[in-house]
């Protein structure tokens, strides 16, 4: 680290990134899905949505049937 800014400033983003871990965590668990996905299965689905613009006109890039299912099964709108 750069400086104790830079060190503080690291500190805060991990521990963000922890709670939201935690989150996912304890979503997969209440769902009785954590047997099934990961959270990082979770993050990654999540990761690869994209919405594109295409003629002045939004649309969400393909996904598959699986990220779809698990989706649903969290109650994420996945439409725009």
């Amino acid at each position: 680290m750069q400086d104790e800014q830079t060190l503080h400033g690291w500190m805060f983003i991990n521990h963000i990134t922890l709670q939201w871990y935690r989150h996912l965590y304890i979503e997969l668990k209440n769902r009785d899905l954590l047997k099934r996905y990961s959270v990082n299965d979770l993050i990654q689905m999540l990761s690869d949505l994209k919405i594109i613009k295409i003629n002045d006109s939004w649309h969400l890039n393909e996904i598959t049937n699986y990220a779809k299912r698990l989706f649903e099964k969290f109650e994420i709108p996945i439409e725009i």
